[in-house]
């Protein structure tokens, strides 16, 4: 199965969204697709901070429709405000894996 690197996604693309807030961050899947389209996500965060490391995982499906924007998984992580979180997001469909891009806000 190949895997692409956005913006050469085809039919969907995805972006994993991490906003952090003074003493934690939330991290989702946001998948937008220009047919209706169905598949499954992963999700990997690792997180390193003077209280420690983690490492959480998270996958499951995903469905939608035709111009369609939709979150998928999402977790809740402590991080320090200079603790560090690695990402890596993927969605697979119809034989192809797309590595997901990343948006940071400083806000939850």
């Amino acid at each position: 199965m190949p895997t692409i690197d956005l913006p050469a996604a085809g039919p969907a693309t995805c972006i994993v969204v991490e906003s952090r807030s003074l003493d934690g961050a939330r991290i989702a899947v946001r998948i937008t697709t220009s047919e209706a389209l169905s598949g499954r996500y992963s999700l990997q965060v690792r997180k390193s901070d003077a209280a420690g490391s983690a490492v959480m995982e998270q996958a499951g499906g995903f469905a939608t429709g035709a111009g369609e924007t939709r979150g998928f998984g999402q977790v809740l992580v402590s991080v320090a405000p200079a603790g560090e979180l690695v990402l890596d997001a993927r969605i697979a469909f119809n034989g192809t894996t797309v590595r997901c891009g990343h948006q940071r806000t400083d806000s939850l």
